[in-house]
């Protein structure tokens, strides 16, 4: 069943999204092709903190995972921000995927604060389809994905993002959903809504996900904060077990 708009931001507003205190960001050098990396941890003390792995478009973070960092954190999720720099994955699909495996790999052996087994991914554009690519039963938030042509994993809950006023909006709401899919459009946005103003304060071309040609992205504030607050709320459900109300109750 599709997911309709109202009640993924009806479940954005129900959930907590304050009250854990900010550890400043963490710039690592991953081996290839993931290249510097940016980990941001809430600063709660506590191990076993979920963590989502976010994978750049073909032109590089730019800055677009900015206020979805903050909205994960504000929930308690801890974020790494692959390919920072030239070190990074470029626009290959595959190899952003197998730098999703190089950061999964590397949070296991060096951040023993995160839990493994408690891992979601979020792509922006080639990034997204990554992402789906990468999954192997992980939740993933597809931004962008480019509808065009693109398949849904059948094992993995996703939560895929579009602009309502994209030039793929139609093909996007006519994909088959697998179990566990979510879809989200966003009311009058295009392409890359995500993009800082300040780069492209009249809108953008950027490269399709799909590999074929170009397609006109806009900023959109409003649209970037109800994706991140939609975003973080769907990964925050999928990655926190339910608590035991029952139990609770009975203390």
């Amino acid at each position: 069943m599709r997911t309709t708009r109202a009640c993924l931001l009806a479940a954005a507003l129900a959930l907590p999204a304050g009250g854990h205190a900010q550890t400043l960001p963490v710039d690592h050098a991953l081996p290839a092709p993931a290249g510097t990396t940016r980990l941001t941890m809430p600063a709660r003390g506590a191990e076993g903190v979920p963590m989502v792995l976010v994978l750049p478009d073909s032109l590089g973070d730019q800055g677009r995972s900015d206020a979805y960092v903050e909205a994960l954190l504000a929930r308690g999720l801890a974020s790494l921000v692959i390919g920072l720099d030239a070190a990074g994955p470029g626009g290959d699909v595959r190899q952003t995927a197998r730098a999703a495996a190089v950061a999964r790999d590397w949070a296991a052996a060096q951040q023993p604060a995160l839990k493994p087994d408690l891992i979601g991914l979020i792509g922006f554009g080639t990034g997204a389809r990554a992402a789906l690519l990468a999954a192997n039963g992980a939740p993933v938030v597809a931004l962008d994905p480019g509808c065009e042509g693109l398949s849904l994993p059948a094992y993995s809950p996703v939560l895929l993002v579009h602009g309502a006023a994209a030039s793929d909006a139609a093909a996007c709401a006519a994909l088959p959903e697998p179990a566990g899919t979510a879809m989200l459009a966003l009311p009058g946005a295009s392409h890359a809504w995500d993009l800082p103003p300040a780069l492209a304060p009249g809108g953008a071309l950027v490269p399709s996900p799909s590999g074929e040609g170009r397609q006109r992205a806009r900023p959109d504030l409003a649209a970037t904060a109800l994706a991140a607050d939609a975003t973080a709320a769907w990964l925050f459900r999928q990655l926190t077990p339910p608590r035991d109300v029952g139990r609770s109750a009975g203390r």
